[in-house]
């Protein structure tokens, strides 16, 4: 090969290699451009817009308290948190907590037995558990440090507290929670007694004041429990009522057996029975000792509050003459046979009635051997309940504060608010 051929052979290798090289620059200046516009695309394309937020409601008002005659507290309202474990949650340290260790620490937390935890933990198909309710906050500010790792959902929510308990239900009621989850944040509604007749008043966060008289409520709490027990029947209850220009109102009112308003929902109906104001039973034994004969709405049977509450207007009426009467009353329903007292002291009238007791004769001797007449004596460290007509112009006052001219404002709004307690003692639901 000469040296022309040579050159020309360079030559060609040298344009061939530059026409690569420049078409590979080409080929990447073209992708550049492509990354770059669709770059610019991109930026320019909306963004998803997010989900909107559940709305959340504002916290409910404070639900207003329920008074007693004295003043003392028969119900309110407290933060309470409801403990759940979830078995289906993520856990947090594995390693660290295990179902037997989380079992085990739950179970001295929160004074429940092993056995029942480790199975929750172990049965994957439930979820949110109920454990335990509590109000108690320390309790709560250590549970919230492991609350990832022991699986456990807390929530807040508005409770209700009724320091008389079993022994004032039938007559205060209960209210619960009308919301199925905790983030609707509802208020509380009234199930039960003066809890339901005056819901709306007590949701606006006002409170009442009732006339219940706490000794009384406990001295016929007391009786009508030795009573059921003593005798084994089905129940028992007493009410007493006081009239005053023919207005009566409750002073206390028991029934046994009874429920624990705070956990109203773990009993029957049998315990939610507002024995006093709706079980009937013949009265002729009663209306026609009096003198003269009293009526209640013309029927022959009736309850142990219209009973009650007759014989006081009577008296409030003028004549308040004292009676004492017991008998063995037949009621509407087969071999539930009552035993009633009606005792009558001034303006206050009482009724005792035991439902189907074992030995009604015996029953009946002890019911006419019951003091009651100290017992109303006693009932608010006076000798009487009659009242002056000075204090007759005002029932929302406590009998404490009747007659009296000054009153602070804030009592004042107080008795403003309390005007329907009245109407309120004789509503009721069952």
């Amino acid at each position: 090969m000469n040296k022309s051929e040579l050159t020309s052979t360079f030559f060609s290798t040298i344009a061939t290699l530059s026409a690569v090289w420049l078409a590979a620059f080409f080929i990447l200046l073209a992708l550049c451009a492509v990354l770059s516009l669709s770059n610019r695309l991109s930026r320019r394309t909306p963004r998803p817009v997010p989900a909107p937020r559940m709305p959340t409601r504002p916290p409910p008002p404070m639900r207003g308290r329920i008074l007693a005659a004295d003043n003392s507290v028969l119900a309110y309202t407290t933060n309470q948190w409801e403990i759940r474990i979830d078995p289906q949650s993520p856990m947090g340290n594995t390693n660290v907590w295990t179902k037997p260790r989380i079992a085990t620490a739950l179970a001295k937390e929160l004074d429940l037995p092993y056995t029942n935890l480790i199975a929750h933990l172990n049965n994957p198909k439930n979820r949110y558990i109920f454990l335990k309710e509590t109000r108690d906050t320390y309790l709560i500010d250590r549970l919230s440090k492991h609350a990832k790792d022991w699986r456990l959902v807390i929530e807040k929510h508005q409770g209700r507290v009724y320091p008389l308990g079993e022994m004032a239900a039938h007559y205060v009621g209960a209210a619960g929670k009308s919301g199925t989850f905790y983030w609707e944040q509802r208020p509380l509604r009234g199930m039960f007694g003066v809890e339901y007749t005056q819901n709306e008043t007590l949701a606006d966060g006002q409170d009442i004041r009732l006339p219940l008289v706490p000794s009384l409520q406990t001295n016929l709490w007391s009786i009508v429990s030795r009573l059921k027990e003593r005798y084994d029947a089905n129940a028992a209850w007493a009410i007493a009522v006081t009239a005053t220009n023919r207005t009566a109102c409750i002073l206390a009112m028991a029934k046994c057996p009874s429920y624990n308003p705070e956990r109203y929902g773990s009993y029957r109906e049998p315990q939610w029975e507002n024995a006093p104001a709706r079980f009937t039973f013949s009265l002729s034994d009663f209306t026609n000792s009096l003198a003269p004969p009293i009526s209640t709405n013309t029927q022959s049977f009736g309850s142990a509050l219209q009973l009650a509450r007759a014989a006081a207007i009577q008296a409030a009426e003028g004549n308040d003459t004292p009676l004492r009467v017991t008998s063995v009353a037949p009621s509407e329903m087969p071999s539930q046979d009552v035993v009633a007292l009606l005792v009558r002291r001034d303006e206050c009238a009482l009724v005792i009635c035991v439902r189907a007791p074992q030995d009604p004769t015996a029953c009946q001797r002890e019911l006419e051997a019951l003091d009651v007449d100290g017992l109303l004596r006693r009932a608010d460290g006076r000798t009487s309940f009659r009242r002056s007509r000075k204090s007759q112009t005002r029932f929302a006052r406590s009998p404490s504060d009747l007659g009296k001219d000054r009153a602070s404002a804030a009592s004042r709004t107080r008795d403003r608010h309390s005007r329907g307690w009245v109407e309120a003692s004789f509503r009721f639901i069952v």
